[in-house]
């Protein structure tokens, strides 16, 4: 018995190996340094890009994923110049969420929302990319609506009118003499939904946030160990110059006071048949992008790809109809 499950485990492995895909290597041109260089790269692994010369700019994606179509999209290259971009493009039945400026350099970001009663389908950032800027998203009519607004434990809305609420409409919350507020202070119509609502928390019950000495002494703080609620507190990590943040809310901070940096994902992956997207901006842990596939394809699989542990997760395929 031992002997036959032993002959079928090994069955199963080398079935295994056999089905694990590989993504071919790809073409780099001589002024790009790649890590990690192999012989195979399989679904999962990652390449990170960079100039041989400091005096050249990375134009692409610095870092790529192989996925189970190939890799996420094609290799950058480095030019010794690059192009500057006019104002963004208009986004129909949306808005540029940023104030706008007369000129965007080469790798600036700008990011839409849509008007409400519409979703946000694809990217809702897009880049200024050698004088031309990446394609925009799109915005979709959300025809599912929401009911009553959630009711609010020693608060009310501010001026609630009749349902039914619309995708992207908002009602603002106020709470009651002797509470404080904790969390948004609105909820949003999302796809029929309404976001969660915050919580009157009465003040004299509120709770406040520790802060060990280690910890103190790590982000180079004083060794002050208790904050209020609403107390927020700026550190460095080590011998970095970049400054964070963090705010006690109710005993917690958000976000935790932490230096481990959470690894960011690639730029989104170019999932055929689906909308085009030319992003070479990494994104953190937890955003999501919601994908759009091309005419006659439909999506299967989730209806967003998620940053988690600095991959894309939950990819899904745009099938012809």
């Amino acid at each position: 018995m031992q002997l036959l499950v032993t002959v079928i485990l090994t069955l199963w492995v080398s079935w295994a190996r056999g089905q694990e895909r590989e993504c071919i290597v790809p073409d780099i041109e001589p002024n790009l340094i790649v890590q990690p260089r192999k012989e195979k790269y399989v679904i999962g692994d990652m390449l990170k890009f960079s100039c041989r010369n400091r005096f050249l700019t990375l134009v692409g994606p610095d870092s790529l994923q192989c996925y189970h179509f190939g890799w996420s999209r094609s290799p950058p290259t480095c030019k010794e110049k690059v192009q500057s971009c006019d104002q963004p493009p208009r986004l129909p039945n949306g808005t540029v969420a940023d104030t706008p400026k007369g000129e965007y350099g080469h790798g600036e970001v700008v990011e839409y929302v849509c008007n409400p009663r519409f979703q946000l389908k694809g990217a809702r950032k897009i880049q200024c990319v050698d004088g031309e800027w990446t394609p925009l998203p799109v915005c979709v009519e959300e025809d599912r609506t929401c009911g009553d607004v959630p009711e609010l434990d020693h608060g009310e809305a501010v001026s609630p009118a009749r349902p039914p609420y619309h995708h992207g409409e908002s009602v603002e919350f106020t709470c009651g003499e002797g509470f404080t507020m904790i969390g948004d202070s609105s909820v949003t119509c999302i796809r029929g939904t309404w976001t969660q609502p915050p919580q009157c928390i009465a003040t004299v019950e509120l709770k406040i946030c520790k802060l060990s000495r280690a910890t103190a002494y790590e982000i180079n703080l004083s060794d002050k160990i208790d904050y209020e609620h609403n107390q927020t507190i700026s550190y460095t990590c080590g011998r970095k110059s970049e400054q964070k943040r963090s705010v006690c809310v109710h005993g917690k901070w958000e976000p935790e006071v932490n230096c481990t940096e959470a690894p960011r994902c690639p730029p989104p992956p170019q999932i055929p048949n689906s909308q085009h997207m030319a992003l070479s901006v990494n994104y953190h842990e937890g955003e999501k992008i919601s994908i759009l596939c091309q005419e006659n394809f439909l999506l299967h699989g989730g209806k967003e790809i998620v940053c988690q542990d600095g991959r894309w997760q939950s990819i899904p395929r745009c099938v012809g109809q």
